[in-house]
């Protein structure tokens, strides 16, 4: 396969799950900031899916974390394609990021929760991403 086409399905792969991501904190939480920003400066009325189960739980909690892990993982292995060692640098800062993240959302830096299941979801979106581009010798 050639490289240009290698790359723009990782991009693809970036993109659509950066958009599962978005996705579920649209629809899925409520009073998030893209929550709020498309009801009150667009004046969009936004659909609740109340997810229940086990499964509900982890997408609605963690779901978007992983999604966007998984994108930045897929991006970033776009950007260290010539890098020997690509696949350690991209889940490396993916870790990094997130777990950089979660640590001012719990000091109150920025807003959020700083749950340590976040950086967990993340770790195991950047895994299963260098897995994916491994196996897919993409």
């Amino acid at each position: 396969m050639k490289q240009s086409k290698k790359t723009a399905i990782s991009l693809f792969c970036s993109f659509i799950a950066l958009l599962f991501g978005l996705i579920i904190y649209i629809f899925c939480r409520q009073g998030t900031h893209i929550h709020t920003l498309l009801k009150d400066c667009f004046s969009l009325s936004l659909p609740y899916l109340p997810l229940g189960g086990v499964f509900g739980v982890l997408i609605r909690n963690w779901g978007g974390d992983f999604f966007w892990g998984l994108a930045l993982c897929f991006l970033l292995a776009v950007i260290f394609k010539p890098f020997r060692h690509k696949l350690v640098f991209a889940v490396t800062v993916t870790v990094t990021l997130g777990a950089l993240l979660e640590i001012l959302q719990f000091y109150g830096v920025i807003t959020g929760t700083g749950d340590v299941f976040d950086i967990v979801a993340e770790a195991t979106a950047a895994v299963c991403a260098a897995n994916i581009i491994k196996r897919g010798n993409l």
